[in-house]
């Protein structure tokens, strides 16, 4: 670097070149991250700079970061080496080749270029944009050199990193590193490609530049890697860079394959176009052409060039310039120099050149005559302006999309704030198409225009404020909800504080998306309630209220509070209606009441209920059993039943419970709760009249008090499949006394297990009167003397009705709508609760339709869902019924049937009109039988019977072609067509044989000419019987004698 123009050794660096220091150098967009390449570690670097207006270097680690490149290629005999760097779109496009570097001989088949993608907001390689196989026969690296080497270095070679093997320079050998020119010792040529330089033009599509890394091992006029540093001789070099082409294609690019791109379009021309380049068919390039023939310098006969690979690596697009800028060897023709040349996007020719260096030949220099001379190359351009805004218009129908029609709104200001503006922002009145735009762009204001705001920065954050009204007008409510895939040009964009937040976009960025729409004042509601005091008979309470309204729409307002809703009826410009609601429980606690209207929205308001003001009841009469369902007990030794699992008479002990009378079974079920099970006393026992459990009675039971009793219960005989029945019973001893009964039946109907019950619930009442000691839940006395049947109970409740609150049930049904697919629907609905002080499992039903429901102990109330209902069927039921609560029932009226009718398949024959043929008195003409919903089978045709065609038709088909003929008689004729496919269709069609038509015949009537004299006119008659008019004659003359004409 200090005798810049002395020649060197360069011994050192010779193999490092492409392998050490920085690659290509490029900016985000927002100017904040610089990125490169480090060619050592074969990484993406990236740098934060902190701010794009104010670049800083980082301070820290944290402010480089490095992407190793992604794995998966294989580099057969050489290693992935990255160069070029270029930031598009919020991409990363990082070029690479696989340098072939371990190569034994000097073929080129494993080298290759890739063009990697690397995604700028999650940072990580995304695919592969392009590859590039590189070994394509190439144009003239040197045509002036000896052509016995041209096969050697109109191609790349594999990198070579070795300087020894630089020092001896033999012609003509693949294996060696060099190739010298026999005809010139100071020549020596070794192409290396090196993927340096990625561009984007105008169309999207991609140019990329090659480097020749000889270029830079050698230099110019300089001595060689020579380790022993004592050969002083000059030698030169020629670098055979390369330009390629890819066009965008959707959302890829296809390389340039003889200088065209397989009829892919371009936008570069209007309307677009597909591209050609100027050296289509000219033997080297990717499929033997190039699209850049620009690049090509001094020019040889034969239409070749002695340099026809010249880039130097280094190009820039400008959009919309229809060209790119390249670094060129010998720009000018002038041997030994480097400058750039503008290519044509159209056709890759030379528009036009500038020459910035001339070394000369013979002597050192500082500059690289014919190898790698010149760097990158950037465009400093200004910056293209910003331009923001779009439209104000009155949203007529308030749906928050533009719709044609809708009238726009002129004078609405509109303010701009952010960075590089004044603190109130800076305002623009909307014109009289109702736009508005704000810009940095020179320019004077106007109205709808404010222009010159030189402060605006790219990648600020900024917000546009709108008012909330405008005279009668308030700011849609509907923003970003237009429909379609361009919905954010068509839609209103502030939000219910009038403001958009964006952030601000590139260098020519314009965004006109944001709009904003304007609706008459909306239909508005507020809610009061006000609950009243509790009522000490019902433990209930009322509230009181007021819908208040603006701008009202007629209809029905529905007021929900729980499950209790009522109804008011709202007139048009209605400012307050009042209503009421009642049936409200107390202590309760917060509830929430809501009101809706169609056209008007929705509003709620929350309010304490009051506290409950009813007794509790004595804890024994909630439920007087504290063990109904037999959970509790033990026992000390078992009595095995067939069909019961873990069973016991002797030495039971449950709870509250004093025993059986035998014989009795305690057990557990398969969801793992316990039973009991009485089997039926012989018909001719003596010991008791039936099998029973007992129930001491309590201090909770009352003399005079009516007790409600209810259990689940169903009978089940282990011993017979075919089922069965008996008879549950109730009783009071000591009077004795029968207080209730009901005859159970088993399911019976394939397999009478203990998991597959018939469960019913039994519910009665009675009064307890003085003297009553005993109660008993029992089995009737069976009919046989070895009766086999039994009852099995569980969940036994036992409630004081006088002292406790009656449980009761409400019950609602909503029908959904029909679905198409199955003519089915479903029910959804609740059931209300009240004094349910148990809970349980509800059943709802609905015909054949059934759910069960658990119902928790102090609910109030509990949804519920029925499905697979058929449609069309008319008023339905729905009843719940809850032990110890009883039943309820609503109706509803199921959806109209929705299943589509199909259409019968049909069939219908068409016959051409026949025409007589005079040279046959038949004729011929065609038919068609016409198809809808036909399904596959076999169609016959016959004509007056007689079948004339027979075809295999497929489902679906629509049309069938047949042909009648016959002789021309004027006969009727009946074609008929019949399909058969287990059911036949019939159509058929009637026509007409045209009338007969005479056959023509020709005769000629011969008369003796006297002897011919020239001069002399003859005649003869032709006849022409039959055929029908007119006739034309074509006459022949044959063979005259000399003299005579016809």
């Amino acid at each position: 670097m200090d005798a810049p123009a002395s020649a060197s050794y360069d011994v050192e660096a010779y193999g490092l070149v492409g392998k050490v220091g920085l690659g290509g150098l490029d900016l985000s967009d927002d100017q904040r991250y610089l990125y490169t390449i480090n060619l050592n570690n074969r990484t993406l670097v990236r740098i934060d700079l902190g701010s794009g207006t104010n670049p800083q270097a980082p301070t820290t680690a944290a402010g480089v970061q490095e992407f190793p490149l992604p794995g998966g290629f294989n580099c057969t005999n050489g290693v992935m080496r990255p160069f070029a760097v270029k930031f598009y779109r919020n991409k990363v496009y990082v070029g690479a080749v696989c340098t072939g570097e371990t190569e034994t001989s000097k073929t080129n088949a494993n080298l290759a270029g890739y063009v990697l993608v690397f995604d700028a907001a999650s940072l990580s390689y995304t695919g592969i944009a392009l590859t590039i196989p590189l070994d394509f026969q190439r144009g003239n690296t040197d045509g002036g050199s000896n052509s016995s080497i041209h096969p050697l270095i109109n191609k790349w070679r594999p990198w070579v990193s070795n300087p020894a093997s630089a020092t001896a320079r033999v012609a003509d050998n693949a294996t060696n590193d060099l190739v010298g020119d026999p005809g010139d010792p100071t020549f020596v040529y070794n192409p290396q490609p090196m993927l340096s330089g990625i561009e984007f033009d105008g169309d999207g599509s991609m140019i990329i530049n090659f480097m020749d890394r000889f270029g830079h091992q050698w230099g110019h006029a300089n001595y060689r890697p020579d380790p022993s540093k004592s050969n002083q001789s000059l030698f030169y070099t020629a670098a055979a860079g390369d330009i390629l082409r890819a066009q965008l294609n959707g959302n890829s690019w296809v390389l340039e394959n003889n200088a065209q791109f397989g009829g892919v379009l371009s936008s570069l021309t209007s309307p677009p176009s597909t591209l050609v380049g100027c050296n289509a068919n000219i033997g080297f390039g990717p499929g033997s052409g190039r699209f850049y023939c620009g690049m090509a310098a001094i020019a040889q006969s034969g239409g070749r060039f002695a340099h026809e690979q010249t880039s130097q690596g280094a190009g820039v697009a400008i959009a919309g310039l229809g060209s790119h800028i390249n670094t060129i060897m010998d720009p000018l023709d002038k041997i030994f120099s480097g400058g750039v040349r503008v290519l044509s996007s159209l056709n890759g020719s030379k528009v036009r050149a500038y020459e910035l260096y001339d070394s000369g030949y013979g002597t050192t220099s500082p500059t690289f005559g014919k190898a790698n001379g010149l760097g990158d190359i950037k465009a400093l351009c200004n910056n293209a302006p910003i331009q923001i805004g779009n439209r104000v218009w009155n949203d007529t129908n308030n749906n928050g999309t533009q719709d044609p029609g809708e009238p726009t709104l002129a004078g609405i200001p509109v303010i701009l704030k952010g960075p590089g503006l004044p603190p109130a922002g800076t305002t623009v009145t909307t014109g009289t198409n109702g736009e508005y735009y704000f810009s940095n762009a020179s320019g004077t204001n106007a109205p709808g225009f404010v222009y010159s705001l030189t402060g605006l920065t790219s990648g600020g954050s900024y917000s546009l404020c709108f008012p909330l009204t405008s005279t009668t007008l308030s700011l849609s409510s509907k923003p970003n909800q237009a429909p379609g895939t361009n919905a954010d040009r068509i839609d209103t964009d502030p939000n219910a504080a009038g403001v958009i937040s964006f952030t601000l976009g590139n260098a020519g960025e314009n965004n006109f998306s944001y709009d904003a729409g304007y609706v008459s004042e909306p239909c508005a509601l507020t809610l009061t309630a006000t609950p009243g005091t509790c009522q000490s008979a019902t433990n209930q309470y009322t509230i009181t209220g007021t819908v208040n309204l603006t701008a009202a729409v007629a209809g029905t307002a529905t007021i929900t509070d729980g499950a209790r809703s009522t109804t008011v009826t709202i007139p048009a410009a209605a400012s307050s209606v009042a209503y009421s609601l009642t049936g409200l429980t107390s202590g309760t606690g917060s509830h929430t009441v809501t009101v809706t209207l169609t056209g008007c929205g929705t509003a709620t308001t929350t309010y304490t209920a009051p506290a409950s003001c009813t007794a509790a009841p004595p804890a024994c009469c909630v439920n007087i059993l504290t063990n109904g369902g037999f959970e509790s007990g033990s026992f000390t030794s078992n009595t095995t039943l067939a069909g019961l699992p873990a069973m016991s008479t002797n030495g039971l002990a449950l709870p509250e419970w004093q025993g059986f009378d035998t014989p009795g079974y305690w057990f557990q079920l398969s969801n793992t709760s316990k039973a009991i099970w009485l089997q039926e006393a012989p018909s001719n026992s003596t010991a008791a009249n039936c099998a029973r459990y007992e129930i001491p009675v309590s201090t909770c039971w009352q003399v005079g008090h009516t007790y409600q009793v209810c259990l689940k219960a169903a009978a089940f005989d282990p011993s017979n499949s075919a089922g069965g029945s008996t008879t549950f019973v109730a009783e009071m001893e000591t009077p004795f006394r029968s207080l209730y009964s009901q005859s159970l039946s088993t399911n019976g109907a394939t397999n009478n297990t203990i998991s597959n019950l018939n469960w019913t619930t039994v519910c009665f009442t009675f009064i307890y009167v003085a003297g009553d000691n005993k109660f008993f839940v029992s089995v009737a006395k069976g009919t046989r003397a070895n009766p086999t049947i039994g009852v099995v109970m569980d969940d036994v409740v036992i409630i004081d009705k006088t002292v406790c609150p009656t449980c009761a049930l409400t019950l609602t049904a909503t029908p959904t709508t029909c679905n198409t697919a199955t003519n089915q629907y479903a029910v959804s609905g609740s059931i209300s609760l009240t004094s349910n002080t148990s809970g349980g499992t509800a059943t709802v039903t609905d015909g054949a339709v059934s759910v069960s429901v658990p119902v928790a102990a102090s609910a109030t109330s509990v949804a519920y869902s029925l499905t697979g209902l058929t449609s069309g069927t008319g008023s339905h039921t729905v009843a719940v019924t809850l032990t110890g609560c009883g039943t309820a029932s609503t109706t509803y009226a199921a959806p109209a049937s929705c299943t589509v009718a199909s259409t019968p398949p049909a069939l219908a024959v068409l016959v051409g009109t026949p025409v007589c043929n005079s040279a046959t008195n038949s004729y011929t003409t065609t038919g068609t039988v016409s198809l809808s919903n036909a399904p596959a089978g076999t169609l016959t045709i016959t004509d007056n019977g007689a079948v004339i065609s027979t075809q295999s038709l497929t489902a679906g088909q629509t049309s069938a072609s047949f042909s009648v003929s016959g002789t021309s008689n004027a006969a009727s004729h009946t074609v008929v067509a019949t399909l058969t496919n287990g059911v036949t269709l019939t159509a058929g069609t009637s026509y007409t044989a045209p009338a007969s038509c005479t056959v023509c015949s020709l005769s000629i009537t011969t008369a003796s000419l006297p002897n011919g004299q020239v001069g002399v006119a003859y005649s003869q008659t032709i006849t022409a019987t039959g055929g029908t008019a007119p006739l034309t004659y074509t006459l022949s003359a044959g063979t005259l004698p000399a003299g005579l004409n016809l």
